[in-house]
């Protein structure tokens, strides 16, 4: 349909839609129209839009397409979510006219829509609406207050414009640029920094507060500006490797960061955000947050390089020491005659090495020793050298560091002072040593002691705990 009167060009209204791939969003052109108050060249065509369908769905591109003389013109393709089912989002553009259009040529806009990404697949495209203007002076209130009928299509019926009660009063508006890319992108694994970038998110929640290399999380954050009005939220895109993929969970604009968790925390892959208007389409991208070695968490397993006990024995005054199997613990016995009473009271201590050279400079967040026993020997003796037998009583109750490369030797290994063994029963105990793992990683490795409950060499008593180990100890190491 051409239209022209005296340089008014007037509401052309709603055309229906062409057929639509599966995937596509439903696109309409509503209408195009002219300002009323400003018809001499230069004036403004004003093409109004709807887009719906593809609620939830990936991000599409929409952009307007228009005929003037046979001369094609787009617009610049905008980027567009659709938040909810059953959602009409209105789009809009303005296209400058300067002269008069040709009255012999076909001249029209239609509004196009199509998958993002480079090949603009599944395009769908409105049906066209028809226009033409021509140059002159402004009409008079006069015939724009008179009822106008309109033929949109000789075979359908007229469509009555009604009379409006006075001039009517409309600004020109261009093109709306899209937001700015939000600024700082970073990644963090400091709950403070999270919470003050999740907003009403980080309140009441643990998001947080689990942050870090235990939990194998960390946040993205970023600096979203101050023009609340300007956009409508954030979108996140995985952007290593050549990818531009937007990431499942994006946030509104309430908050300017997200939590990454172990499922896309991987070293190497880089992130960046981008501030999307469903009016004025997408931003750039922001610059890219990457993560390195320093995020990522890592479970290392060792075996000891070295391990041996040694024994101090105190027969009624006389000590003798020397090496044995791998034994943490003592046996306290006495023997009351007639010509005398006396005591015989073994201690074993177990050392235990591992080569923890590939941790050095690294943030070690948890390490574990694993022991496993094989027999025990628990309670008063039965009779001399004979004691209750189990397979999983573990004696090895306190634990230290090294002072010296016990592994040369075979005599007496001694530790810096033993403490409280935090561990679980046999026959596998368990023993958190992360605090002498990360010292390790800056300073000198002299292995595990590994101590009884007691080394009381001249206890008068008929009590023991020994633990004989297997060989096969191993140590769990969680680093970056």
């Amino acid at each position: 349909m051409k239209l022209w009167m005296n340089g008014f060009v007037a509401v052309v209204f709603a055309l229906g839609v062409s057929a639509m791939p599966a995937r596509a969003a439903s696109v309409n052109l509503i209408s195009i129209q002219t300002p009323t108050q400003n018809v001499a060249c230069p004036l403004t065509l004003e093409l109004d839009g709807a887009i719906s369908g593809r609620p939830f769905g990936p991000p599409f591109q929409y952009w307007f397409r228009v005929k003037i003389d046979d001369v094609y013109r787009e617009t610049e393709k905008f980027t567009l979510v659709m938040p909810l089912p059953g959602v009409v989002l209105k789009v809009k553009y303005a296209v400058p006219i300067t002269t008069s259009s040709d009255k012999s040529k076909l001249n029209y806009a239609e509004l196009v829509s199509a998958d993002f990404g480079p090949s603009l697949a599944n395009q769908t495209v409105s049906k066209p609406v028809d226009f033409s203007v021509t140059c002159a002076k402004p009409i008079s209130v006069a015939i724009r207050n008179a009822e106008i009928t309109l033929t949109t299509n000789p075979h359908k019926s007229a469509i009555t414009v009604a009379p409006t009660p006075a001039p009517l009063i409309k600004t020109a508006i261009g093109p709306v640029p899209p937001p700015n890319p939000p600024t700082g992108m970073a990644a963090t694994q400091d709950p403070t920094v999270c919470a003050q970038h999740m907003g009403s998110a980080a309140v009441g929640n643990t998001v947080c507060l689990n942050l870090g290399p235990s939990s194998g999380t960390l946040a993205l954050v970023w600096n979203g500006g101050n023009c609340n009005t300007c956009f409508d939220g954030y979108h996140l895109y995985r952007v290593d490797s050549g990818l531009h993929d937007l990431l499942p969970t994006n946030p509104d604009k309430s908050r300017t960061g997200n939590v990454i968790g172990r499922q896309d925390l991987f070293d190497g892959r880089c992130y960046a955000v981008t501030a999307y208007s469903a009016r004025a389409g997408e931003s750039t991208d922001s610059t890219q947050a990457c993560i390195g070695s320093e995020f990522i968490q890592k479970t290392d397993s060792f075996n000891p390089t070295n391990q041996r006990s040694s024994f101090q024995r105190n027969s009624n005054g006389n000590m003798q020491s020397g090496s044995d199997d791998l034994g943490v613990g003592f046996t306290d016995q006495t023997s009351k005659a007639l010509t005398g009473d006396s005591f015989y009271n073994v201690v074993y201590r177990m050392g235990l090495l591992f080569d923890l050279s590939k941790l050095s400079g690294k943030t070690v967040t948890k390490a574990v020793l694993h022991l496993h026993v094989n027999n025990a020997y628990t309670g008063a003796a039965i009779e001399f050298g004979k004691f209750a037998v189990d397979h999983h009583t573990s004696c090895a109750t306190r634990i230290s560091a090294g002072i010296d490369r016990w592994w040369q030797y075979g005599d007496w290994i001694a530790g810096s002072g033993a403490t409280t063994a935090r561990s679980t029963s046999g026959p596998d105990a368990d023993i958190d040593v992360t605090s002498y793992v990360q010292r390790w990683t800056y300073g000198p490795n002299f292995g595990f002691v590994l101590y009884g409950a007691e080394e009381n060499f001249n206890a008068f008593t008929e009590k023991s705990c020994l633990t004989l180990y297997t060989s096969g100890s191993s140590l769990d190491v969680i680093h970056n």
